[in-house]
């Protein structure tokens, strides 16, 4: 861990991880002295990161027991649900950007894209679903839709969680046209091409979508 984080960021990181990639079982128990024990630290930053774990959903506190790993798996109507606020989302923030005459920084774009094919050609799912998470940012950013932002975060980190092995996993072993797809999006941003960008993102979502079912 990197020496400016907290002791508080460290447990939290490391615990969260633990959740996440299945070393801490949904239904076991996470006990704090064993916390302790194991990262070196006092109890203050490990009460704190699993207060904070359990605002999130990612443990549960319960009386006599103490706090138990929550199941994380995201059903397939959730992640259809969460990409379907997400074009939501975009296609209003893309309708203001062509009522405004947003432009957005090629650049951004470019190194978005980059970001994606690495991925892609890696077959790494987190890290394609992060580089999908910054273009998604950059396009609610350039329309200044911060209350949107707000609300798609940790939906997005809900489906980050809970679908990596799922839906993007099986596009990135199966579908060689994702590339293709977020290089025609960011083509029509360049341009300012709004209404082929929204058309562009309603077909990758349908294509989501199905891939769910797959």
């Amino acid at each position: 861990m990197p020496k400016s984080q907290t002791l508080e960021q460290q447990a939290y990181e490391i615990i969260k991880k633990n959740i996440t990639t299945g070393i801490y079982l949904p239904g076991s128990h996470l006990a704090e002295a064993d916390l302790v024990k194991d990262f070196q630290m006092s109890r203050t930053p490990i009460r704190r990161a699993l207060a904070r774990l359990n605002n999130e959903n990612y443990i549960k506190y319960e009386s006599h027991y103490g706090y138990i790993i929550e199941d994380i798996t995201i059903s397939m109507q959730e992640m259809i649900y969460i990409l379907e606020v997400r074009l939501s989302f975009l296609t209003s923030c893309l309708k203001k950007a062509k009522r405004k005459k947003l432009v957005y920084d090629k650049e951004t774009l470019r190194d978005a894209i980059d970001a994606i094919e690495l991925a892609i050609e890696e077959k790494n799912t987190l890290q394609f679903i992060q580089a999908v998470h910054i273009l998604d940012n950059l396009i609610l950013y350039t329309a200044r839709n911060n209350l949107m932002i707000e609300i798609l975060l940790p939906l997005w980190e809900r489906f980050i969680v809970g679908a990596t092995d799922t839906v993007f996993s099986g596009r990135l072993q199966s579908d060689s046209n994702a590339v293709e797809e977020y290089t025609h999006i960011i083509t029509h941003l360049e341009k300012q091409e709004y209404d082929e960008a929204i058309g562009a993102l309603e077909i990758m979502t349908q294509n989501l979508i199905v891939n769910i079912f797959v």
